[in-house]
C-alpha cells in the first residue's frame, strides 16, 4: 500500500524498461551485442519496489550526459517485479535463468558480458551521477580489452605459449567470474600444456573452489609460522623455493612465498640475494595485496645497502 501511495504521489517512478535502448530479451540483446560489436550490460531490477534501482535509472541511465556510453552496449532489463504480471510471456523464467548463472547479492546489480554472455564485471549503485558512473563503466570494460589483448595474441601462437596467453587473459578477469563462464577457454590451455609445465592443473583446480585456495593460503601461512617460530631460516628458504614452484601459476600465493623466502635469506646476512628476490616478489604482482609490504621491505633493504629507492 505504501508503494503504491509513493508511485500515484509520483515520489517513485517506475523506470521504462523498453525503449530503444532497453530490452527484456536476452537472446535478441545477445545477437544484436555480436553483430553490432557491443557488450551486453545487465541491470538485475526490481522496477517497482527497489527505490535504488530507480534511483540509477533516474541519476544515470536516464541522464544525457550518460548517452555516450551507449554505443558500447545493448542494455537488458532483468526484472524481479512484485507485479509478475508486467512481464512478457517467458521473461520470467529466463529472468530466473540468468540470475542462477550470474549471482545477484542484492539490487540493483549491473553485470558487464561480452556479447557470448562471458561476464566481466560486475557493480551497481553509485552515487555521482553519470560521469562518474560512466568513467567506472570504462574502467569495468578495459579488464575486457586487457583480456581480448591477450587472447588475440594467443591467436599468433600456438603448444605452451598459447596456454600462457589464455590464461594471462583469464587472469585480468574478477575470480570470482572465472567458472563455468570460462571453462573452454581453461580447458584448451590445459590441452595445450599437457606436461602442466605452466602449473595450471593446481591453479584452476583451487580458482574453482574458493575453500580449497584459502586452504593452500592457510597451509603456506602455518608453514612459514613454524619454521620461523624455530629460527629455520634455510629450510624457510627452501620451503618457500618449493611453493613459488607449486604455485608458479597463482600470482598471490607465488608472491607470498617470494616474500618469505626473502625473509629466510635476509634472516641470514643474505642482503643482497634478498633484495632479488623481494623484487621479484613485487614484479610477480605489482597489484597484489601484498605490494605494499614487499615495497618497505624493499626500502629497508635498500637502506641498508646504501642502495637508491626503486
Amino acid at each position: 500500500m505504501l508503494l503504491q501511495a509513493l508511485l500515484i504521489a509520483g515520489l517513485v517512478q517506475v523506470p521504462h524498461v523498453e525503449d530503444d535502448r532497453w530490452t527484456q530479451d536476452y537472446v535478441a540483446a545477445a545477437e544484436r551485442a555480436a553483430a553490432e560489436s557491443k557488450d551486453l550490460l545487465l541491470d538485475f531490477t526490481g522496477s517497482d519496489w527497489c527505490t535504488w534501482c530507480i534511483r540509477l535509472h533516474r541519476e544515470v541511465f536516464e541522464q544525457a550526459e550518460f548517452d555516450p556510453t551507449w554505443a558500447h552496449y545493448v542494455a537488458v532489463t532483468v526484472d524481479f517485479p512484485t507485479d509478475e504480471s508486467v512481464l512478457p510471456p517467458g521473461v520470467k523464467q529466463q529472468n530466473e535463468g540468468l540470475r542462477q548463472r550470474l549471482p545477484v547479492d542484492g539490487f540493483p546489480t549491473i553485470y558487464l558480458c561480452d556479447s557470448k554472455g562471458r561476464p566481466y564485471g560486475k557493480t551497481g549503485y553509485r552515487e555521482g551521477g553519470p560521469a562518474p558512473y560512466a568513467e567506472h563503466l570504462a574502467a569495468l570494460r578495459l579488464v575486457r580489452e586487457v583480456r581480448d589483448a591477450a587472447w588475440a595474441a594467443a591467436d599468433e601462437t600456438k603448444g605452451v605459449a598459447r596456454a600462457e596467453r589464455l590464461d594471462q587473459g583469464l587472469d585480468v578477469l574478477p575470480r570470482a567470474m572465472l567458472f563455468p563462464h570460462y571453462d573452454d577457454v581453461a580447458l584448451e590451455a590445459l590441452q595445450l600444456d599437457p606436461e602442466d609445465s605452466l602449473g595450471l592443473v593446481l591453479k584452476y583446480e583451487l580458482l574453482r573452489d574458493a575453500k580449497q585456495l584459502n586452504q593452500a593460503r592457510t597451509a603456506l601461512e602455518l608453514q612459514v609460522g613454524d619454521l620461523a617460530a624455530t629460527k629455520n631460516w634455510q629450510g624457510l628458504v627452501q620451503a618457500m623455493d618449493a611453493a613459488v614452484l607449486r604455485y608458479r601459476a597463482l600470482k598471490e600465493l607465488g608472491q607470498f612465498a617470494l616474500m618469505f623466502k626473502a625473509v629466510g635469506q635476509l634472516e641470514q646476512g643474505a642482503l643482497k640475494p634478498g633484495l632479488e628476490t623481494l623484487l621479484a616478489a613485487r614484479a610477480r604482482d605489482p597489484k597484489g595485496s601484498l605490494v605494499g609490504r614487499v615495497d618497505k621491505m624493499i626500502v629497508q633493504v635498500r637502506e641498508v645497502l646504501g642502495e637508491s629507492d626503486f
